[in-house]
Formats: structure tokens, sequence, C-alpha cells
């Protein structure tokens, strides 16, 4: 019979990822991640069987631990980012070889360095996203490993999976596809890369609460009753609005069925989509200036495209 998982195991996968991700400000997560992912576990065994409960905490700490790397570093490049442009402000930027106080201030563009950054971050953003999105706990683990390098070859990862080199080659193809040949998952990739980075930052957290909220029965009909509610803002607020319950009333009327993974990828992506608009606190605060319903209306149409591109 096996071992019942009980928190101080979950204390112990956390404290061992964190020590591999050699970021200072982490260890002081370890409870926290290790509360969550032990939360989640129950949560998922409540819904489903966990044939491998370690394993699915494992996954489960991975990828929060990744996740809180993921957003110490983004606030770290905001703050250099911010620092450089202040400098270029009063004149004179962060490695920059000229002094330009002493007259006008020329343009500068975002640093080759910044971009790389910043394209750094939209690719472990959609990788995560990728990873939440599928609706199998199974495959999640096989992606997560698949993308973090757990294991140097792909016979080794199929071993760990209990799966033939072969089969395991195959499924992977279908899921992330090659060059030639796009996965199930292509469609994510798709719609976080037209969002702005904090936009998709937040698009991806909702992505990870999917399957805590799957009791919504209509997910489009409560974002369409937000937009109207958020509507009554103001004269902009009226018209971001307007804007966001048209491209929900196209994702309602297109909506893709249930058949193929591909399909469910689609369903669940606009799942989050609802969830995102239905978060007063998102990328824009809803309320706080005109356009709090930008980065929404952003993110219900970003969706609309890609179900138009890829539904099936």
């Amino acid at each position: 019979m096996a071992k019942e998982i009980e928190i101080e195991d979950a204390v112990r996968i956390a404290k061992r990822a964190i020590a591999k991700q050699a970021e200072p400000n982490l260890p002081r997560q370890v409870d926290d991640i290790a509360a969550k992912a032990f939360k989640e576990l129950h949560r998922a065994m409540a819904r489903e069987t966990i044939n491998n409960p370690e394993a699915f905490l494992t996954w489960k700490i991975q990828r929060l631990v990744l996740d809180a790397r993921r957003k110490i570093d983004v606030e770290r490049n905001y703050l250099q980012v911010w620092a450089n442009e202040m400098e270029a402000v009063k004149g004179k930027r962060l490695h920059d070889e000229y002094d330009h106080r002493a007259g006008r201030v020329p343009f500068f563009g975002l640093s080759n360095e910044i971009i790389s950054r910043e394209e750094q971050t939209m690719t472990n953003l959609v990788a995560n996203a990728m990873v939440d999105i599928l609706p199998d706990p199974n495959d999640r683990a096989i992606l997560t490993d698949r993308f973090h390098a757990v294991y140097d070859t792909i016979t080794e990862l199929a071993h760990a999976h209990k799966k033939s080199p072969s089969a395991m080659a195959n499924h992977l193809k279908k899921l992330i596809g090659t060059n030639e040949s796009p996965g199930v998952l292509v469609s994510v990739d798709d719609a976080m890369r037209r969002l702005s980075l904090k936009t998709a930052s937040e698009f991806g957290r909702q992505i990870g609460r999917i399957d805590s909220t799957s009791s919504l029965s209509s997910p489009i009909d409560g974002a369409i009753s937000y937009f109207e509610y958020a509507g009554t803002r103001s004269r902009v607020h009226q018209q971001q609005a307007a804007m966001g319950i048209a491209h929900l009333r196209w994702l309602h009327s297109h909506k893709p069925s249930s058949r193929g993974l591909g399909n469910k990828v689609l369903l669940r992506l606009i799942h989050a989509a609802c969830l995102y608009v239905m978060e007063p606190n998102d990328a824009k605060h809803d309320s706080w200036s005109e356009l709090g319903l930008h980065d929404d209306v952003a993110v219900v149409k970003a969706l609309q495209k890609t179900v138009a591109k890829f539904s099936k």
C-alpha cells in the first residue's frame, strides 16, 4: 500500500525544487508553496483518481516554484527597465557613453537586451500556460518534465512515465508538435503572443485557475454580464464593454465542440478568458481608469482570432 502523502512531504519536495533554482528570494516561500500544492492535491483527489499522488504533488510544486521564480524575474526586470528609463528622462541612460542633460534628450527605444529578456519571459509564460491548459494531470507532469529538462532523453522521460520511447515521442508530437506539424498546444502560443507581457502574465494565472472554477455553468454568460456591469462606469467603459461583448458573443456562437484534445484546449482557453474578464484587478484594474477594460477586451479579441484559426 502506498504511503499516505503528508504536508511534510510537500515541504521536503518544495525545498528540493527551490534549491535547484539558485534564487535567494525563493526559500522564504517554501511553506506557502508546499501548502498550496498540498491543498491542490486534495482538491484533485476529490475530483478524480490520482494514481501517483507524489508525482502530482511534485509536478504542482515545480509549477509553483517556476511561477514564483518567474514573478521575481519579471519584477526585477521591470525595476531595471524603470531605472533605465528614469535615467533617460533625466538625460542620461544607464551605460550611455554621452550625457545629454545639457540639451534635448533624444528618443531611446528598448535595447536588444531588454527585448531579449521580455521574449524569454513570454516564452516561460507560454510554456507554463501549455502545461496548465491540459485537462489530464499525467500530461501536465510529462510536459513539465520535458520543458524543464528533468530527463536528458526521450527514453528516460518515457521510462519515468511508464511509456515506450516511441509512444512518448508520438505523444509529445501530438501535444507540442514539430516545425512541420504543430501540436494541439499551438493555440496556446498563438493566443498568449497576441497579448502584452503584463496581460499575458495575468491570463496565464487565470489558466492556472480553470480546474478550481470548473463549476461555472456558463463562463461566457458570466463574462458578458460583467462587461454589462463594468460598462456603466463611464462612456469609455461602455465603449470598451460593447467591444468585449461582441467578441464574447462571437465566441459563444462559434464555440468549438468538445471532440478532440485541440478543441478541449480551445474551450479551456475561452474559460480562462472569461475568468480574466470577471477578475477586476487584472493587468489593469477595471475601475481605476477609463482604460481599465482595455486589457479585458484584448484577451477576448485574441481568443476570437485564435478560435477562428484553430477550431475544428
